[in-house]
């Protein structure tokens, strides 16, 4: 069933990356603040002032968000299946709800610009301004008359003509509190309560224009009843959008400083998190963008690409260098270009289109795509520019392997059964086997499993039915068709892995289908489940053993054998040919070049917050030209917007400007060349270095057509990084996989069985390093390198890093052990009272905190060493309440978990009575049915509340028989008093994550 039948929108924490503030306009901010202290600031004042004014965090990543729905178990799977363009239903219209609102101490009439505040400066701003700028298809007068392009203009022309912008704009409103009551900036809050405007807006542009909202209301975007329809109403208006009577506080604020509203893209939720009606309307309201007075279209549209579905690709974390993406697309700073700040948005990025495309449909991109073997023979493409969708080839994305990272070792020998991580999984695996008629069978293996708790599922089916057995639950609390099921932490049961055991005597004497069933929503998935040694026992004998190995195997859909290793999420180089036309024009004033753009996409990176994770990101544009370019004063290094100007492959010589003294072209990419730019890290990109290049063959003069070569020219490699007698080991350019094991030999009688390792030498000398990789089919392949070892420098034991990997809620340990002897032991305290004694060690945290990990190494000698490292765990509050009646008496209990275990609970009976406590007893004074809410926090200021709805009922009375008084014999009739006892349990939760 799907979730929304029981009323719920779940909640997900909400990393920055999700709705922030639109990016900030520097020279804006700086112009406000001067003229607010009447001088020119100083480069030093300039620095601290946009540091100052641009601190605090987006809302969204101050407070838990209402996303949609969760979609039944049942329903929207996805098993390791490519997606079909064609099964897409095509969104070609989108039809917009905007609203002007203005304060008390703003109107719109009298908002205090003056020309010179802003390039979208006008004496005023009627509803028919909006209304041709967000829905003219002739575009829109500009300040002094030009001839600007409108929202649906850039739709239509990014689209290919597939998507269409309509609606109506109605205001001016009034809001009821002054500006700052919505938009002041509190402490690390930058706007407290811009959810409130908008409703207040809603409500009152819905009441006094008399709206018909069923015109708002066309599409089910988050497919909430689950039946695969996006293009049928849902009861919420589809897209609002809300234009305020001030400055954005991104570009200054304008006279409300900081305590104006940032232009953003956010929910309105009610306090169930539920979207909000809207009064006296059959209608709710729930995500909505907002943008400032004097908006030009490119704060609109890079909002509106929020509402479907785009992430923000800047620096979430700084605004002081920047990440390299910078002008390329209008989902960065692409957003402010043209003559007027704003009025000619740039292309969206190839990431974005190909989403777009594959989510809408239409004519977002034509993509020409190949993997690595597809290039092993060199393939020419024509590309068109990307600026102008003329229905041909205009986007290459090259698939790479994906990358391995450390997860659990095998839980025994060397491979195990996976089930995968990701969103809308129903991944299984299945065995065969006909049973005899003993008269005890059981199956039995061993699990380690992180499964979302009360949301997503882990069953062991038969024929069918779910089994139950030593770890199952019977009943779901969301789901009352799942029954016989397993989630959490397989480590709560006191090991990791656990043995899972299931009487299965009820099949004797049939052939059964035994599968693995593992089963996610759309939201929030854990690590899963591993399976080992899976075995069928008959009457104490052993009938089947599947121990994963290269001779086993299962029948997989979804399900896949791993070893030590598991594949991050796939990553792709993309390239498009950028010009200065049509949606590019405006890059003709930025001093950029056109070319061939090459792009890296790394699904392992949730942003691209390049400041935190320098060369990291979602996805960077990859500057071709690695030289640096300085500021005027010669010394200081230019922010990453100006490092990408000469980012394209071309072949005429770079266009001079902005300070760029290399303005050769470079006509060839290269990924085994370093594009990481040393000298400023967060400007450059870390490549994964497998052989690709992309060469630019012919171009038009204006960039309107190219051809480009491709070819992969595989040369792996062993790669060392030497420290004296330690060395790091590393391969290059070798295409693995997660089913892979792999065997060094160090050339001195050590080895090593891990992807990476760091060997110490105890002498010098010259040394013949071997890498084997050995496939699960048993086929391997070597590599082998010199490894020189210089006058050996007796170095004592030492850890000299521990390495940490997040997987769900717990860790991976593993530690660079460098110096002493080997072979090492190692010791680890995970500082929650658990300890282990491996090489790699997997730990999960019941609780929130701050945990110091502390790993001990003794070596062949019996020399110790020690280091430790911290880890912040924040585990999610979880809660859960039911309540029994006894006529007008009810009692509750609830169970909480997560959070830091400083738990304060207080009950609201739902008649004006409160409680406090995890159990509760409450007698109400009359008859009926009641919503009681439980709101649970704890030390961290985490809260979550959970939901129960019971009926009381007065006792009732029977009326004792008559006493029959000539019947002396009589003990007085059937004199007595019944009681109607009802009990009442219910299970039903609302999560806050």
């Amino acid at each position: 069933m799907n979730i929304f039948r029981l009323g719920l929108f779940t909640l997900v924490a909400l990393t920055p990356c999700t709705v922030p503030a639109q990016v900030v306009h520097k020279e804006q901010i700086i112009y406000w603040q001067e003229k607010k202290l009447g001088r020119v600031m100083s480069d030093y004042e300039r620095t601290i002032a946009l540091r100052e004014f641009t601190q605090g965090k987006p809302i969204a990543s101050q407070i838990k968000t209402p996303y949609s729905i969760k979609n039944a178990l049942q329903r929207n799977h996805k098993s390791s299946v490519q997606y079909a363009i064609g099964s897409v239903q095509p969104l070609n219209e989108a039809k917009i709800l905007a609203i002007l609102v203005d304060f008390p101490d703003l109107p719109n009439d009298q908002n205090r610009l003056n020309p010179g505040d802003t390039d979208m400066y006008y004496p005023s701003y009627p509803a028919s301004h909006y209304q041709s700028l967000l829905y003219s298809e002739s575009g829109y007068n500009g300040p002094n008359n030009e001839a600007l392009q409108s929202a649906t203009q850039f739709y239509q022309a990014a689209s290919g003509g597939s998507l269409k912008i309509t609606g109506n704009a109605f205001g001016w409103v009034t809001a009821d509190q002054n500006a700052a009551y919505y938009g002041k900036q509190e402490g690390d809050t930058r706007d407290l309560r811009p959810e409130e405007l908008v409703f207040e807006a809603v409500s009152k542009a819905v009441s006094q224009f008399n709206i018909d909202l069923s015109e708002y209301d066309k599409t089910d975007l988050n497919d909430i009843d689950g039946d695969g329809n996006k293009l049928e109403p849902d009861g919420i208006i589809d897209h609002v959008m809300l234009f305020h009577s001030s400055i954005g506080q991104e570009a200054g604020g304008g006279v409300l400083d900081s305590d104006a509203i940032w232009s953003h893209r956010f929910f309105v939720f009610d306090q169930n998190n539920q979207p909000k009606a809207i009064p006296n309307t059959n209608y709710k309201v729930y995500n909505y963008t907002i943008n400032p007075i004097d908006a030009a279209i490119g704060v609109v549209v890079h909002e509106f690409g929020h509402d479907l579905g785009l992430p923000d690709e800047y620096d979430l974390n700084s605004n002081e260098i920047g990440e390299p993406v910078a002008l390329w697309s209008v989902m960065s700073s692409g957003s402010y270009l043209g003559a007027l700040s704003g009025s000619q948005p740039t292309q969206f990025s190839p990431k974005s289109l190909e989403f777009l495309q594959q989510n809408y449909a239409g004519n977002w991109l034509q993509q020409a795509e190949f993997t690595l073997d597809d290039l092993n023979t060199e393939q020419t493409i024509t590309l068109s520019d990307i600026g102008v969708n003329d229905s041909s080839t205009n986007q290459i994305k090259i698939d790479l392997p994906a990358e391995l990272e450390e997860f659990v070792v095998p839980l025994a020998d060397n491979y195990h059964y996976y089930s995968g991580q990701d969103d809308r999984l129903n991944n299984q695996a299945s065995f065969t086997l006909a049973l005899p008629n003993a008269t005890q069978l059981s199956l039995n293996m061993l699990a380690n499993y992180s499964i979302e708790l009360n949301y997503d599922i882990f069953q062991v089916v038969i024929n069918g039915q779910p089994i139950p057995g030593n770890t199952t639950k019977s009943n779901h609390p969301n789901y009352p068709n799942v029954v016989n099921y397993m989630d959490g932490e397989s480590s709560t049961f006191g090991s990791n892995p656990i043995s899972l055991t299931f009487d299965i005597s009820a099949y004797r004497g049939q052939t059964v289908t035994v599968s693995f069933v593992y089963q996610t929503d759309a939201f929030e998935t854990k690590k899963g489940v591993l399976l080992d040694n899976i075995e069928v026992v008959a009457d104490g004998t052993q009938l089947y053993l599947n121990t994963a190995e290269p001779n086993n195997d299962l029948v997989y859909n979804g399900f896949r054998k791993i070893s030590r290793y598991r594949a991050k999420q796939s990553n792709a180089y993309f390239a498009h040919l950028r010009s200065f036309r049509g949606l590019d024009s405006g890059l003709s004033l930025s001093g950029y070049n056109s070319g061939v753009l090459m792009w890296y996409s790394n699904n392992s990176q949730a942003n691209n917050s390049t400041s935190l994770h320098p060369g990291l990101g979602d996805m960077l544009v990859i500057d071709q030209d690695q030289n640096p370019i300085y500021r005027g004063d010669g010394q200081t290094l230019a922010t990453s917007r100006i490092q990408v100007r000469d980012a394209t492959l071309r072949l005429d010589n770079q266009k001079p400007g902005l300070g760029d003294q290399h303005l050769s072209p470079i006509s060839t990419f290269n990924d085994t060349q370093d594009y990481r730019f040393d000298l400023q890290k967060e400007s450059g990109v870390i490549l994964p270095a497998y052989g690709v290049q992309v060469r630019v063959n012919t171009i038009e003069d204006d960039a309107s057509s190219a051809e480009v070569g491709l070819v992969y020219l595989s040369d792996p490699k062993i790669t060392q990084i030497q420290s004296q007698n330690t060395i790091s080991f590393s391969i290059k350019g070798l295409s693995l996989s997660e089913s892979d094991s792999f065997l060094w030999d160090f050339g001195d009688g050590q080895t090593s069985q891990a992807l990476s390792p760091v060997h110490s030498y105890q002498e010098a000398g010259n040394y013949t390093v071997s890498f084997t990789r050995t496939k699960a089919d048993g086929t391997s392949s070597n590599l082998t390198t010199n490894a020189s070892v210089g006058d050996v420098v007796a170095i004592p034991l030492e850890v000299q890093k521990i390495k940490t990997t997040a997987v769900g809620q717990g860790f991976i340990f593993s530690a660079d052990v460098i110096g002493g002897k080997a072979p090492y032991e190692l010791e680890w305290n995970f500082g929650d009272g658990n300890t282990a004694a491996t090489i790699s060690a997997e730990h999960v945290y019941t609780l929130s905190g701050n945990y110091t990990v502390t790993v001990t190494v003794t070596d062949a000698e019996n020399n110790t060493a020690s280091a430790s490292t911290t880890v912040s765990v924040e585990v999610p509050l979880t809660l859960e309440a039911s309540a029994s009646t006894t006529n007008l008496q009810a009692s509750f209990v609830a169970t909480a978990s997560g959070g830091d275990g400083n738990y304060q609970a207080s009950w609201d009976f739902g008649d004006g009575a409160q409680g406090s406590g995890l159990t509760a007893t409450h007698t109400y004074a009359q008859a009926g049915t009641y919503n009681v809410v439980l709101t649970l926090s704890d030390g961290l200021e985490q809260s979550v509340k959970a939901s129960v709805e019971i009926t009381v009922t007065a006792p009732t009375t029977t009326q004792p028989d008559p006493v029959d008084s000539n019947d002396s014999g009589s003990s007085g009739g059937s004199i007595g008093w019944f009681l109607l006892l009802s009990t009442i349990m219910i299970g039903l939760r609302r999560r806050w994550c």
